[in-house]
């Protein structure tokens, strides 16, 4: 998810997936070949009047906006043209890390569906901080002034038909690297505010077409609650998939056949392959399959146990290094 970007675009309008007049003046991304035009689809009781008007004439309202996605895709796929599907992995462990555990075969079940797929390690990425000079809205509409690793990032996220933002919890929330990297997409939006009818506000968008998105997340901790922050900013973003997955640390064991959770593991990597093929194929992941991600690996007090034991053991471990 853009954490600090919520889609910059009315919350009610912004699936601009449909296509109508395009002109010198439609956004390049609008123009693309591979996207054959099915609808208009028009949200219920919405005009084509008001001043949020897509450039390119139509709105999807939120509640259809990933059917409509889905039926865009499968025309895309159906005409040879593979969805393009990337997830961008804030770990600082990179290809060592727990989300990687649950990228992984996510994406090779995309994969066999029929995607194109990238992962993405920003931890491997050249990312300055944003320094909220705001050049990118007056200056330089749209161009940040920071010269690194973010352009192309940019242009593989706008290029991407399905996105996924992959972290461990840290402090109840995303890792500096994702946070970093979402900061860092203020060049997506323009400097007018405007106000939703909840009382909320958001910010014109600079760009017709935006990615779905979905979110990955891991905790070292048990329970349900570990994920309420980022559950919140899924929710803002309309998210096509939410993969929360407690007990993070038992994810370590999924090459071990010896491990006691090993067999577990096995069916959880499953159910990631069959989410990302159904994404692939469907545009979305069935109910029946979200219940399969949401598998309980073991109990609070069974993890809790193992970790803490582990913990003292690596405490132990420290304590005897330094006496020699």
């Amino acid at each position: 998810m853009i954490a600090a970007l919520p889609l910059w675009g009315h919350p009610e309008l912004d699936g601009r997936r449909s296509a109508g007049r395009l002109n010198d003046e439609t956004p390049f991304c609008c123009k693309d070949p591979h996207w054959e035009v099915i609808g208009p689809f028009v949200g219920e009781g919405i005009g084509l009047e008001t001043e949020e008007q897509c450039f390119i004439g139509c709105y999807v309202k939120w509640d259809k906006h990933a059917a409509g996605c889905a039926q865009f895709k499968l025309k895309r796929r159906a005409g040879g043209i593979p969805m393009k599907i990337t997830v961008f992995n804030g770990s600082p462990r990179g290809r060592r890390s727990n989300s990687h555990r649950i990228v992984e075969p996510f994406l090779e079940g995309c994969r066999q569906g029929g995607a194109e797929v990238e992962e993405v390690f920003l931890v491997e990425k050249n990312i300055e901080h944003c320094r909220g000079c705001f050049h990118c809205w007056t200056e330089t509409p749209g161009v940040c002034v920071l010269k690194d690793d973010m352009t192309e990032l940019m242009r593989v996220f706008l290029e991407s038909d399905v996105v996924g933002m992959a972290t461990p919890v840290y402090g109840m929330y995303m890792t500096a690297l994702l946070k970093n990297f979402t900061d860092r997409f203020l060049p997506l939006a323009t400097p007018h505010i405007r106000k939703n009818e909840d009382g909320t506000f958001y910010h014109d968008g600079r760009v017709s077409r935006m990615p779905q998105q979905f979110m990955i997340a891991n905790s070292g901790f048990p329970g349900e609650h570990n994920f309420d922050l980022l559950k919140a900013v899924a929710a803002m973003q309309g998210a096509v998939l939410e993969v929360y997955r407690n007990c993070g640390e038992a994810l370590q064991d999924m090459d071990d056949p010896q491990a006691p959770l090993y067999d577990r593991l096995v069916e959880y990597g499953q159910a990631l392959r069959d989410a990302g093929r159904e994404m692939a194929v469907e545009g979305q992941v069935s109910a029946s399959t979200q219940e399969r991600l949401n598998m309980e690996l073991m109990s609070d007090e069974e993890y809790m146990a193992g970790a803490n034991e582990h913990w003292d053991a690596r405490l132990e471990g420290q304590d005897t290094d330094s006496a020699d």
